[in-house]
């Protein structure tokens, strides 16, 4: 469950930054995300901002 949980968060404060800087950026994805025992962790993350 705690993975679970940890998931969730990472999504939704991946999806708040994205909001709040989405006027400035083209794209933005995390990839993969990683779920272990001990939580969850973006391993990679792109972030293009608008020209």
């Amino acid at each position: 469950m705690k993975a679970a949980l940890a998931l969730v968060e990472v999504v939704v404060e991946f999806s708040c930054l994205a909001v709040e800087l989405g006027h400035s950026l083209t794209a933005v994805e995390a990839n993969p995300v990683i779920l272990s025992t001990e939580g969850a962790v973006a391993v990679d993350a792109l972030v293009i901002a608008v020209r």
